[in-house]
């Protein structure tokens, strides 16, 4: 466990080396990890809804404007609008999400209004014939405090 947590970090890190400064950068870290922390368990716990509920208006509206979306097959996804339509086309073949959900394993503020967040989710769909598929995998989501204070998703990574 040591070593994905040390493994996470150091993508963490490196993400902050590639998406630089952004966002207002007034607080310290540890106040940027106190801010979004709540909004972050928010979306966490409002994912399996959302996707149950087929709503993915709902399940975009994290994401700030230009936020990428990395899939589980290396597509990256480009902007809110562009992950809604993912989500829609994900919802098109007719399955319902039965379950599922997600679990942090960390989160860690990497300064300049970032803050990473890690673990695990996924969720288990039924086809119209009745059989279920579940699918899960680690991600890695970064969150960015915006000039206006609000915590959005600007890169997310599924595994």
């Amino acid at each position: 466990m040591r070593t994905i947590r040390t493994r996470w970090h150091a993508v963490a890190s490196a993400a902050a080396l590639v998406l630089g400064a952004g966002g207002a950068s007034a607080m310290t870290p540890t106040e940027d990890l106190a801010s979004a922390v709540p909004v972050i368990d928010q979306v966490d716990a409002e994912w399996l809804a959302a996707m149950q509920a087929g709503d993915a208006e709902r399940l975009a509206a994290p994401y700030a404007p230009d936020a990428v979306f990395v899939t589980p097959a290396g597509r990256a996804v480009i902007g809110r609008e562009a992950i809604a339509g993912l989500y829609r086309a994900g919802f098109a073949d007719g399955s319902k999400v039965v379950g599922g959900g997600i679990q942090r394993d960390g989160v860690q503020s990497g300064g300049f209004g970032l803050v990473y967040e890690w673990g695990h989710g996924g969720a288990i769909r039924r086809g119209a014939d009745g059989h279920e598929v579940a699918r899960e995998g680690p991600y890695l989501t970064v969150w960015r405090r915006d000039a206006a204070g609000a915590w959005k998703i600007i890169r997310n990574m599924a595994f």
